[in-house]
């Protein structure tokens, strides 16, 4: 009798134990949830650097929560090491990183999280091994394409980022981003027309995506299309009136076209958004040049200078 005592005794505790652990997990996965909604509201929000931040510390503090709960959660690693990596913290996103890939090999979060790590840090060719994996395990999902397409761009490998991102169009063909990513690379080739109708077709899929406008508006320059740039510097403008390269593209664009009082103002608005733009003193050396004014002239090429130095 005793022992049959004692074997319930043990199996009582054994199931409140399990009922434990199971409530923990589902408070666990109920931070989780509630973090990566703080953490979408931080990455799509447009409000000041200092409330995104917050956001981050938020979700921060509440998978830290989860994972005291429930440490076997890989995409609680994953999204943590994402907020701690927004907050500068970079070895600590690591390890977390790769403690969710030690638990599970397939968290593609963790990849994609720890290519952008890996790529903030120049260490290119790991960030391109994980984003390879990324998309070997998610083969219909075309981010991970995009994403690598455009770590290839950015160190040189244009035409393999074409084909990237070719392959993202393929996967989702209703998304502009695709299609500018790959237009910006046809302009580091030089293809202006292959990038003009890639523009083209980001635009007709989004008529309020400012970067493509933007886009268009250099490629019109890259051909001579003066007028046409400034029709689309112009968009841009009204889209995102505190986007200083577009008032200083639209500047030369106008000188371009003999327009030199126009472009001064232009050139000038550039550079009250951004005082170190050292393009917009060069264009505007070139206009004073243009309109003899060659103190000027040389007083804006010596600001290019310090900006160098």
């Amino acid at each position: 009798m005793k022992r049959i005592i004692y074997l319930f005794i043990t199996l009582s505790l054994i199931c409140s134990c399990k009922q434990n652990d199971e409530a923990k997990r589902l408070e666990a996965r109920a931070d989780i949830k509630k973090a990566k909604d703080i953490l979408t509201q931080a990455e799509t929000d447009a409000r000041a650097d200092i409330q995104a931040i917050q956001k981050y510390q938020e979700a921060n503090d509440l998978l830290t929560k989860a994972l005291e709960k429930h440490d076997k959660a890989a995409d609680a690693y994953a999204l943590r090491g994402w907020t701690r990596f927004k907050l500068k913290q970079v070895q600590e996103a690591l390890l977390d990183f790769n403690k969710s890939l030690e638990l599970d090999p397939t968290t593609v979060p963790a990849l994609n999280g720890r290519a952008a790590l890996y790529e903030s840090e120049k260490k290119y060719e790991e960030a391109l091994t994980d984003y390879t994996k990324a998309s070997q395990i998610l083969t219909l999902d075309p981010t991970p394409l995009s994403n690598r397409g455009v770590l290839k761009r950015k160190i040189g490998k244009s035409q393999e980022a074409i084909e990237d991102f070719t392959q993202a169009i393929n996967l989702s063909g209703q998304e502009p981003m695709f299609y500018f990513n790959r237009a910006n690379a046809y302009i580091d080739l030089k293809k202006y027309s292959e990038a003009e109708a890639d523009y083209e077709k980001a635009l007709s899929l989004n008529r309020q995506y400012a970067p493509a406008f933007a886009g268009r508006g250099n490629v019109h320059y890259q051909l001579g299309k003066y007028q046409e740039a400034i029709a689309d510097y112009d968009t841009v403008i009204k889209l995102q009136p505190e986007n200083s390269d577009a008032w200083r593209n639209r500047g030369y664009n106008k000188y371009k076209l003999g327009q030199n009082e126009a472009a001064l103002d232009d050139l000038a608005k550039a550079l009250s958004l951004k005082s170190e733009d050292k393009l917009a003193y060069q264009f505007r050396s070139e206009v004073y040049t243009k309109m003899n004014k060659n103190s000027e002239a040389q007083a804006d090429l010596q600001k290019v200078n310090d900006i160098l130095q």
